[in-house]
């Protein structure tokens, strides 16, 4: 990761680390946030929104569907504002600090997706 960071090579990572069982955030991992932090980079939080109605986790391919209804089949994206961890500080902080701050922007964009989505 660090590598293609320092590259100037843009990175996606689903820091999850796996598909919920649910629709839900689970708690994200910290090896994005340690190579953006050792590489100096910022990072972009996106939230993914309707992805658990479309396939269902272990399905093979999207034909899996968890809602059958196509119309329920929408996917929505938001993609929030760069951040960039404390240039002062612990090491470990640091990015617990960044990893904390991009879950919650995630978390504020899939409210508010879901609330758009039932008006």
């Amino acid at each position: 990761f660090v590598e293609v960071l320092g590259r100037g090579k843009p990175l996606l990572v689903f820091p999850e680390g796996t598909r919920s069982e649910a629709d839900e955030i689970k708690p994200f991992r910290s090896g994005a946030f340690i190579a953006a932090v050792r590489a100096g980079k910022p990072l972009v939080p996106v939230a993914i929104e309707g992805t658990y109605r479309l396939m269902r986790k272990h399905a093979v391919d999207s034909g899996d569907f968890a809602e059958p209804r196509p119309d329920a089949r929408l996917v929505r994206v938001r993609i929030g504002q760069p951040l960039t961890a404390p240039a002062e500080g612990d090491f470990t902080q640091r990015v617990e600090w960044l990893r904390d701050a991009a879950r919650d922007s995630v978390v504020a964009m899939h409210l508010g997706l879901r609330a758009r989505g039932r008006g």
